[in-house]
């Protein structure tokens, strides 16, 4: 349970943000799974995730490194049937250091992944299906990410969490950046 509570911790406190009370959590789950076995607790994917985006968002690594990092996580790690997260993370990074196309490839097979199963959630669906289409957006194919990013307007709409009011601002909002043709850059477009 306390494993779990500092991931959730953890992972709000990144969502909000707070990416040195992040960082600090981090540190404190690392040292409890350091303290047990190495096969005690799921999924350490997540807080490994997690804590790496803090490092990023914190300027300690670039893009380049943390797409590094983050193909180890996947590597180590047992992601079963659900490397979503996982990879998503890599590929993002990767657009970030001026990658998209290698990123693209990554989202494409996570998208087969999904429409492969009978009822995938459509919060994963929009995570994938929008993170292609700025990767797009930012490797030039602007047309393109346009029409995309329009049609992902129904998807965000059917996310059920309470999130999806905000989602939805943001998607719109992004809508209009790429219809302005703005933040062309990974790192402007990652800024909006």
């Amino acid at each position: 349970e306390y494993f779990r509570c500092l991931v959730n911790q953890g992972a709000k406190e990144l969502t909000t943000a707070k990416y040195k009370d992040a960082r600090s959590t981090y540190r404190l789950l690392k040292r409890l799974v350091d303290e047990y076995d190495s096969d005690t607790f799921p999924r350490l994917d997540f807080p490994r995730t997690g804590a790496l985006l803090v490092e990023y968002r914190l300027g300690a690594i670039d893009a380049r490194e943390a797409a590094r990092m983050q193909e180890n996580i996947a590597s180590e790690c047992d992601v079963g049937d659900d490397p979503f997260y996982c990879e998503n993370a890599r590929a993002v990074y990767l657009t970030l250091s001026g990658q998209p196309d290698v990123a693209i490839v990554i989202f494409d097979y996570l998208d087969e992944q999904l429409e492969r199963r009978s009822r995938p959630a459509p919060s994963m669906q929009y995570l994938i299906k929008a993170n292609r289409s700025a990767a797009k957006y930012v490797g030039g194919d602007i047309e393109v990410a346009q029409h995309e990013w329009s049609e992902l307007t129904e998807l965000c709409s059917q996310i059920p969490y309470l999130i999806r009011r905000y989602l939805l601002a943001r998607h719109g909002a992004l809508a209009e950046v790429m219809r302005k043709e703005e933040a062309r850059s990974p790192v402007a477009f990652d800024e909006c």
